[in-house]
């Protein structure tokens, strides 16, 4: 118990001088930190898609409508990717990761470009 109260002391002190990171608190604890990760892609347009599961795994789907949505479950270290390819010429494509329900990274993407997302876990 001691040490429990030690280390959240620590903690809190490090959050207010110098602001406390999941990193920090999992290498102090001991404790493996996890991620809701999610996927969202917007448009109207069909595509081909391709993304990292839960165990890095690449998954790649063909010819999806839109709109298109993913989540797993991640651990500290894994990867984020998701990509597409679009055929179409006007289509904007809006992309976001979204980890714990916060959007990550959010990309519009304008004609004639293909979009990639790559995110390492224990960077957040």
């Amino acid at each position: 118990m001691k040490k429990i109260i030690f280390i959240l002391l620590i903690c809190s002190l490090s959050l207010f001088l110098n602001g406390c990171t999941s990193s920090t608190i999992s290498d102090i604890t001991g404790i493996e930190l996890i991620y809701e990760v999610e996927y969202e892609i917007t448009g109207t347009d069909t595509i081909d898609i391709s993304y990292y599961s839960s165990n890095e795994e690449e998954i790649t789907l063909e010819n999806v409508s839109l709109p298109w949505s993913h989540s797993f479950i991640g651990k500290k270290g894994n990867k984020a990717l998701v990509k597409y390819t679009k055929d179409t010429a006007n289509e904007t494509i809006i992309t976001k990761l979204l980890i714990n329900g916060n959007t990550r990274k959010k990309f519009i993407d304008k004609p004639e470009d293909s979009n990639l997302i790559v995110v390492v876990l224990d960077e957040i």
